[in-house]
């Protein structure tokens, strides 16, 4: 089977475990091809997949065609012929072998020194969490149909980890910090690690996901990138707060997707009582009562 890369970081990683997962179930060859234009002068996208302990062969053949037809699990990847060409985002674990995934997307070099005092931070305390906000290229009227979340989710996503874990330390993530500075006042901002730019290759982003899997606790936005920090590792009594709509709804006449295995069972889905996908709330204060 051959499995298309395509996207950023985190979708790439998707796109990984799926064809890992999907690829042993099926005892078959598999074989990874990128999209034309990654890695192309001037493109946003650049294979980063070499960051963790992955194991990619890749091929310029491309197979018989199977495009993803929703966004749901889709039982039918195991019966289609060999060779078949898998190209979608695949974002569910639902296909994952779980200790497999785990496995090879943990990082293949150590960490910055920088990151790796963030490391020393986050475990010294008795309960963190990190919080993940998405900003930039979801306020762009392209992306509208994703939206980015307002305050309100995250001050009732931050109360629900708090009226059970009421020493939580939050960690912010961001391409945002700051904003996130001005917004969520008494954080723990980490903004270090750069994503990669056009043309330039990958960035660091993979060290923030290994601080983000660090952490015990979770808040994540609509975006694979938190999705990817909740899941890498897992801890006993674990919460993970997702939102319970992952796109606006703003589609703008495009196919309707079905996102209802993205966010795991055992995870808590909140939805704000004021409008999900707007920013005019007040700023939030995330001082714990303990520290």
């Amino acid at each position: 089977m051959i499995v298309r890369l395509q996207g950023g970081v985190c979708n790439q990683m998707f796109q990984y475990a799926f064809g890992r997962s999907v690829a042993q179930a099926r005892n078959e060859e598999l074989l990874f091809e990128k999209r034309g234009d990654m890695d192309a002068p001037g493109s946003r996208m650049a294979y980063s997949l070499g960051a963790f302990k992955t194991k990619v062969n890749l091929t310029t053949n491309t197979g018989i065609p199977y495009e993803e037809p929703l966004f749901a699990y889709d039982k039918d990847v195991y019966n289609v012929p060999n060779g078949t060409h898998f190209i979608g985002y695949w974002q569910t674990e639902k296909y994952f072998d779980p200790e497999l995934v785990r496995a090879e997307l943990a990082l293949r070099n150590p960490v910055s020194e920088q990151t790796q005092r963030v490391a020393d931070e986050i475990l010294s305390v008795s309960n963190s969490a990190f919080i993940h906000v998405r900003r930039t290229d979801y306020l762009l009227p392209m992306n509208a149909f994703m939206g980015s979340l307002t305050l309100d989710y995250y001050n009732q996503s931050m109360r629900y980890i708090r009226e059970r874990m009421p020493d939580v330390t939050f960690f912010v993530f961001s391409d945002d910090p700051e904003w996130c500075r001005q917004n969520f006042q008494g954080c723990r901002i980490v903004d270090h690690n750069k994503a990669g730019t056009e043309g330039n290759g990958p960035g660091k982003e993979h060290e923030d996901l290994f601080l983000m899997s660090l952490c015990r606790h979770a808040v994540i936005a609509n975006s694979s990138f938190g999705w990817w920090g909740a899941w890498l590792r897992d801890y006993p009594g674990k919460i993970v707060v997702a939102p319970s709509q992952w796109f606006s709804g703003n589609l703008g006449g495009r196919w309707t997707p079905d996102t209802s295995d993205i966010v795991p069972e055992r995870w808590v889905k909140l939805w704000s009582h004021k409008s999900c996908f707007s920013l005019k709330t007040k700023s939030l204060r995330c001082l714990t009562r303990s520290k």
